[in-house]
């Protein structure tokens, strides 16, 4: 896997940019000569950005939300489990015994699918007992729109908003004035 330009988020998850058109120096200047003045948003419609990211299946899920088109790899990378301060129990030995025991049903989970398909089951039913915490690597392709739309919802978990943070930081990577430019669109 290539992870040249990506950010880490936490875990074994990882995030970067793999392509986008207009380029960033093409999607400036068409901004600067056809768009700045007259506040439209097509712009940001017809731009198109590609993210490779390796992220649980939960997070994938909370993709849900925009129009995107996304690629999935077959691997799976590992899996996610939280440590025993995300828990959120009062008592630090329940936290700890929660985790020890989401790891193991984590790991059964996954033999139980590596025994499915050893046993000549189809690989896409013996997926079905995939948990979502699994890690997988994927590229999700959507519109610069759809993208900071997303990146504006609210009210995700802390494990979903680490992605959105890391996805609008790459954005702007590329685009520094983005967050002016959007402020400007909504107020325009």
């Amino acid at each position: 896997m290539n992870t040249t330009g990506a950010i880490t988020t936490y875990g074994d998850g990882w995030v970067r940019i793999s392509g986008m058109s207009p380029d960033s120096k093409r999607w400036r200047y068409i901004w600067e000569q056809y768009f700045k003045t007259r506040k439209v948003k097509s712009i940001l419609e017809m731009t198109s950005i590609s993210f490779e990211m390796n992220l649980p299946i939960f997070v994938l899920l909370s993709f849900g939300r925009i129009n995107y088109f996304i690629n999935p790899t077959t691997s799976f990378t590992s899996t996610y489990t939280p440590t025993s301060d995300e828990i959120g129990s009062k008592q630090l030995q329940n936290n700890q015994d929660i985790v020890d025991s989401m790891s193991m049903n984590l790991q059964a989970l996954l033999a139980n699918r590596e025994s499915y398909i050893v046993d000549g089951c189809n690989s896409f039913v013996a997926n079905t007992v995939l948990p979502i915490s699994t890690y997988v690597n994927v590229v999700s392709t959507a519109s610069l729109l759809m993208w900071a739309e997303y990146c504006k919802v609210l009210g995700f978990s802390n494990q979903i908003s680490i992605y959105q943070g890391v996805i609008f930081n790459l954005i702007k990577g590329q685009l520094p004035d983005i967050e002016y430019i959007l402020k400007d669109l909504k107020n325009g």
